[in-house]
């Protein structure tokens, strides 16, 4: 690693999407301590406010029972070396679309062989991940 740069993982959309939670797993989540019955009354009100479930419904690569997504859990398991995801490691370069206007531009990155190594998260085991998720916020419940 050059000094001043740090590793850069970057997970797509595709892959993170099978990171979700179902409806089938809050009362588990509800038992689980008082943590857990606050995560799924907050959850449960949000997937009713955005309208998961009929989300879930509409598109077939999605569980009928959609509450969430977990983008931010599964960055930091990404982050933090979680087996189950899978990454390749692919030569990019940044590139500004849009200077300036309201929006500021987009940020997105191409493939540029002498590009910055980064890793892409690119496939992970969902169920996998919602065990592991759901026994981290048991554990973190846990009194010592």
């Amino acid at each position: 690693m050059v000094a001043g740069t740090a590793d850069l993982t970057l997970c797509t959309l595709p892959a993170t999407m099978k990171a979700t939670l179902r409806g089938a797993l809050l009362p588990r989540l509800r038992a689980s301590g008082p943590l857990g019955t606050l995560l799924a009354r907050q959850c449960a009100a949000y997937a009713q406010d955005q309208g998961m479930a009929e989300l879930g419904r509409a598109y077939p690569g999605l569980p009928d029972d959609l509450v969430n997504f977990h983008w931010d859990p599964l960055a930091c398991a990404v982050a933090l070396g979680w087996p189950g995801a899978v990454t390749d490691e692919v030569r990019l370069r940044p590139v500004l679309d849009g200077q300036g206007g309201a929006d500021g531009g987009a940020l997105r990155f191409e493939p540029d062989r002498s590009g910055r190594a980064t890793r892409i998260l690119t496939d992970l085991d969902g169920m996998g991940f919602a065990e592991t998720w759901i026994a981290a916020v048991e554990a973190a419940q846990t009194r010592r």
